[in-house]
């Protein structure tokens, strides 16, 4: 009966710690509440820190922090956005005020990059009186060419090629 108890005994001790001074031996419930209680209060201290590092007192302040910052990025998203659209509406309108022609507007954008000079319409004023093969070249009214024919003195116009019938219904 002796043998049976021991056996039952040994059965329920999970783990026996060695102290110096004493000897301690646990049965699986008091150590899995040990267990339990160490997690806790390592799993506490933890979250103590986290709140302590960010700056905040609860889950709910950190919850209004992340949600602060998620907005922040979506407005700078846009923010972004808006300035790069502003910039483009900028050139455009520089280069109509000063009269850029369409075909060179790459050559001025390649200027500006290539000078590293930030595009403005006071700088592009300033490239003009050394570029002035940027602008626009007024169109003569008529490019009609002219043909003699039959040796008369009476000057005909040529018929226009569908090509020139096209450029000048579109304006150009």
């Amino acid at each position: 009966m002796e043998e049976e108890t021991k056996n039952t005994q040994e059965k329920e001790t999970v783990a026996t710690v060695d102290n110096e001074e004493e000897v301690e031996t646990y049965t699986r419930e008091q150590f899995e509440e040990k267990f339990n209680i160490g997690v806790k209060e390592r799993l506490a201290k933890k979250d103590k820190n986290l709140l302590e590092k960010y700056g905040v007192s609860s889950y709910e302040e950190l919850d209004n922090k992340i949600a602060k910052a998620e907005s922040y990025d979506v407005v700078n998203e846009d923010f972004k956005k808006v300035t790069e659209t502003n910039k483009s509406l900028t050139q455009k309108l520089s280069f109509k005020e000063n009269n850029i022609d369409p075909d060179r507007i790459d050559d001025v954008k390649t200027y500006f990059k290539g000078k590293e000079i930030k595009f403005s319409n006071d700088e592009l004023v300033k490239a003009l009186e050394t570029h002035k093969e940027w602008i626009k070249q007024p169109k003569s009214l008529e490019k009609e060419a002219t043909v003699v024919i039959g040796g008369q003195d009476k000057k005909e116009k040529a018929p226009l090629t569908r090509d020139e019938r096209l450029k000048r219904a579109w304006g150009l």
